[in-house]
């Protein structure tokens, strides 16, 4: 998906839908990170919105800096999603070192 996150886009959620601002919250090195902290924030209730630059779309295999895809959110929800990603990288660390 080619979006600017800096517009405004449909939020997902209610049938009525409404109009707001994403902005840009994290930027995955490749689709795997992306889809997983995108799931992450949608398991929380976050709608999300995936940037990814065209360069990506061209190449069949993209790395570096053509495989990155900047995960957006609603400007009002933000400061919720840096801390729902925060205490996912917490429990991820806690299972890291085991019991």
């Amino acid at each position: 998906m080619d979006t600017d996150p800096d517009t405004t886009a449909s939020a997902s959620g209610d049938s009525d839908r409404v109009t707001e601002e994403f902005v840009p919250i994290y930027v995955a090195h490749d689709e795997m990170e992306s889809r997983i902290v995108r799931e992450i924030l949608k398991d929380a209730g976050i709608p999300v919105l995936e940037v990814q630059d065209i360069g990506g779309q061209v190449y069949p295999f993209p790395v570096g800096p053509l495989a990155e895809e900047t995960v957006a959110v609603p400007a009002s929800r933000k400061e919720e999603a840096e801390q729902v990603l925060r205490d996912a990288r917490a429990s991820a660390t806690d299972l890291d070192e085991g019991p």
